[in-house]
């Protein structure tokens, strides 16, 4: 499902408590960081409540959960890799950055490439990409689709 049809299916049937979106997240990730500004408006709360996130902050919060389960056992390198791979995609500098992440894996490992995913960001993603805020006017907003 997309985020208008998410939030058209919330509202048709009031009694939901959320809906699967599946593998749309991990394909659009940046896309489902306008979840919580389009959900908590819908819910007549005051958008200042929900501050829009940028891909650097995206990125460095998913950094930080994504050590936190290497150092706990929990997580493999393989799988904590593929949520972040299209955080830029169709920016500049995403192919860069999915080529550093790759070649990291391939030379030290995947774990290693979890480790420097924001180094690699930095070193291939321009600045206004990643300080670029989930908001209405954004290019991967979902606002085109409503």
């Amino acid at each position: 499902l997309s985020l208008p049809e998410t939030l058209h299916e919330l509202a048709a049937a009031p009694k939901l408590a959320g809906i699967m979106v599946g593998r749309d997240v991990i394909n659009r990730p940046f896309y489902w960081a306008h979840a919580d500004r389009l959900l908590y408006h819908a819910a007549g709360e005051a958008a200042s409540h929900h501050v829009a996130p940028t891909r650097e902050h995206v990125l460095v919060s998913y950094a930080e959960y994504a050590r936190r389960e290497l150092e706990s056992g929990r997580g493999r390198g393989s799988a904590l890799l593929k949520p972040i791979h299209n955080l830029f995609h169709g920016y500049p500098g995403a192919r860069a950055f999915r080529r550093k992440l790759a070649q990291t894996q391939a030379n030290e490992g995947a774990d290693a490439a979890v480790l420097a995913m924001v180094e690699a960001a930095v070193a291939t993603i321009p600045e206004d990409v990643l300080k670029e805020c989930a908001h209405a006017g954004a290019r991967d907003s979902p606002e085109g689709e409503m």
